[in-house]
C-alpha cells in the first residue's frame, strides 16, 4: 500500500499543473459516480419498493364493519403464500398481487395490485397505441377483476366443463403511487367461501382498451388453492382505525 502510494506521488510530480488538475477531476468523478450507483440501488432495494401505509390498510365498509363488530379482534382472515408476480411469460414482471386477504364472516377478498411505470409503456406497446393514447398514471389502465374457478364435475378428467365466476370489485379503487410504482387496492363482495369443486382463485388482468371475459387475461395471478395451507391475518392498529372511523361516519 505504501508503495503504490509512493509511487502516485512521484507520477504526479511528472506531471503538469493541467494534467494534475484533469486527472484529480477524473478521480473525484469517478468516486461521485460509483457512489451514486450504490445509493442508486439501496433505494430501489430499501425505499422504492416500500408500500404506502394507507394501501396496506384494510377498506373499511358495510360488510366488514358488521363482521368486525360480532367478531371483534377473532375476525377471521387469512391468506395463502402464492408467488405475487408471473415471471414467465409475454406479461411477466408487469402486475404485482401485493396483499390478498380473505375474510369469510364478510364474505370478502380485499386484493392489492402493483404495477410499475415501465408497465404502462408494455400496454402501448402490447396493444399498438399511437402516442396520442398511451395510458399515463392518473389512468385506469387495467380492468381487475376476481374469477374463481370451479370444476362442476370432478370425476370427469376433461376441461371443457370448468366455469368462471367472475367478480367485479364492489367500487372504484383506492389508488396511490411512489416514484416507480402504482397501487390499486380493490374489494370484491358477496364471495362464496363454501364453493364445491373450486379449482383456485386468481386476479385476472385485462386491458380496459380490450376487455373480452370470453378470451384469455392478459394476466393472471393465482391467490387461493384448495390444497394450500391458509396463513392467519391479524388487524393492524391502522385497520382498527380506520373501521372506527368508518363506524363513526356511518
Amino acid at each position: 500500500m505504501d508503495y503504490e502510494k509512493e509511487y502516485e506521488e512521484y507520477s504526479q510530480t511528472q506531471m503538469s499543473r493541467g494534467q494534475l488538475i484533469f486527472f484529480k477531476c477524473l478521480k473525484y468523478a469517478s468516486r461521485v459516480l460509483i457512489f451514486g450507483i450504490i445509493a442508486l440501488v439501496l433505494w430501489r432495494v430499501l425505499l422504492s419498493g416500500r408500500v404506502p401505509k394507507r394501501m396496506e390498510t384494510l377498506t373499511a365498509n358495510d360488510a366488514l364493519y358488521e363482521a368486525y363488530t360480532t367478531a371483534g379482534n377473532e375476525l377471521i382472515m387469512y391468506t395463502q403464500d402464492h408467488a405475487p408476480v408471473i415471471m414467465e411469460g409475454e406479461t411477466a414482471g408487469y402486475f404485482w398481487v401485493c396483499q390478498a386477504v380473505f375474510i369469510p364472516e364478510a364474505n370478502q377478498v380485499q386484493v392489492l395490485v402493483r404495477y410499475n411505470n415501465s408497465t404502462l409503456k408494455h400496454i402501448a406497446r402490447d396493444f399498438s397505441l399511437d402516442e396520442t393514447e398511451i395510458p399515463s398514471r392518473e389512468d385506469t389502465v387495467v380492468d381487475v377483476t376476481l374469477a374463481i374457478a370451479v370444476d362442476p364435475n370432478p370425476t370427469n378428467e376433461s376441461t371443457a366443463d370448468r366455469q368462471i365466476i367472475r367478480l367485479q370489485s364492489s367500487g372504484a379503487p383506492i389508488e396511490d403511487s411512489t416514484a416507480m410504482y402504482n397501487y390499486r387496492r380493490y374489494v370484491f363482495e358477496d364471495v362464496d367461501f363454501d364453493i364445491e369443486s373450486l379449482i383456485n382463485i386468481s386476479v385476472d388482468f385485462y386491458y380496459v382498451g380490450s376487455v373480452n371475459y370470453d378470451r384469455m387475461p392478459y394476466s393472471t395471478i393465482v391467490i387461493y388453492e384448495p390444497s394450500d395451507e391458509n396463513l392467519t391475518v391479524k388487524l393492524t392498529a391502522r385497520d382498527k382505525r380506520a373501521l372506527a372511523a368508518f363506524g363513526e361516519s356511518r
